[in-house]
């Protein structure tokens, strides 16, 4: 509330930690608007990298809250808006997030096409976090039809994300592993997945991940 008064590029980094903080505690009521208030500053500023990153957020944000069409428009910026500028991370980030989209919708041509740019990039660049993020998509994609192949994906995604203290990242795979199980009909492991997710999640207070894979 007394945002106010820092300058600017302090104000800017206190709201968008404000918005993860709100993410990672299912408080989408601060993680968005404070998102939307540091765009604001980014936008203005003309930082392609800076934005790219905090819109490719703002597209996670609106997904979770069910804004589908933001989230997809956001996606889209967060890759146009790198127009011009060497690849980078905060491009493999952004195709690894078009990928995602793309997965959760069953998009799975469009899904897979995302991740392998975003892995291609990521190797490219020896960015492990947009590596495994990117795996976790192609992973759940592939799970619908070759499920050994898929769940191999998200278990070495899961391990290298935690054993690198991603934990956001962790509690994704091994979330997308649990629900992946349900519907293909292994309940054994989707039982034992779901318990392994929870405990890593409310150990790392992901509060977001443990009310959803609950």
């Amino acid at each position: 509330e007394h945002s106010a008064r820092l300058p600017a590029t302090e104000r800017v980094d206190a709201l968008e930690l404000l918005s993860q903080e709100g993410y990672l505690h299912a408080r989408p009521d601060l993680a968005i608007p404070a998102r939307q208030a540091a765009l604001v500053v980014r936008r203005a500023h003309g930082d392609p990298l800076a934005t790219s990153a905090s819109v490719r957020w703002l597209s996670r944000l609106c997904w979770w809250s069910g804004d589908r069409a933001g989230a997809e428009a956001a996606g889209d910026e967060a890759i146009t808006v790198l127009d011009g500028v060497p690849a980078g991370r905060e491009l493999a980030m952004a195709l690894s997030n078009r990928s995602q989209l793309a997965m959760l919708a069953q998009q799975d041509e469009q899904a897979t096409v995302w991740a392998e740019r975003a892995i291609e990039l990521a190797e490219r660049l020896g960015d492990v976090e947009t590596l495994v993020h990117a795996t976790t998509n192609l992973g759940s994609v592939l799970v619908r039809d070759e499920p050994e192949r898929g769940r191999a994906l998200l278990e070495d995604a899961a391990e290298r994300t935690m054993a690198a203290g991603f934990d956001e990242h962790a509690c994704r795979a091994l979330t997308n592993a649990a629900w992946s199980a349900r519907d293909t009909g292994d309940l054994a492991y989707a039982r034992a997945t779901t318990r392994r997710g929870l405990a890593y999640a409310e150990a790392h207070e992901q509060s977001t991940f443990a009310q959803y894979i609950g």
